[in-house]
């Protein structure tokens, strides 16, 4: 199993999203040859409209921005069946946001992690374990 988190980079850096979910393709392509991953959680990104280190419009663009590229892994998943979305809906609560007001603040990974957990336990039994030696 492989938990992939990837996009605010190619969100801030301008990547198109034709180029970023080929080289989301490439690395699954990694994972499941390469690494012999069978199954793949892929995180959506986090709101980052509600960045506040981001000044407007900036931050409005880039949360323009981020829900293309969440739309586009929507669409890429539905079409690779590798793989399957974790959706993250957090709250609207200041502390989700790191003092520098970009990065994930604590209770933000505790949310993603519950989302992923949620979404692992979902997988058919044993699923998550069954290449792992006993």
């Amino acid at each position: 199993m492989a938990i992939v988190s990837i996009g605010v980079n190619d969100v801030i850096t301008g990547r198109r999203t034709r180029q970023w979910t080929a080289a989301l393709a490439s690395l699954l392509d990694l994972l499941e040859s390469g690494f012999g991953v069978r199954h793949i959680l892929l995180s959506a990104l986090p709101p980052m409209h509600r960045f506040t280190a981001l000044p407007q419009p900036l931050r409005w663009c880039v949360g323009l921005r981020a829900r293309r590229f969440n739309d586009e892994l929507l669409r890429f998943a539905s079409r690779d069946g590798r793989c399957a979305v974790v959706s993250l809906d957090y709250p609207r609560d200041p502390s989700y946001l790191a003092p520098d007001g970009f990065h994930p603040g604590e209770p933000a990974y505790r949310h993603w992690a519950a989302a992923v957990a949620a979404r692992v336990r979902q997988l058919p039994s044993g699923a998550a374990s069954e290449d792992l030696p006993a």
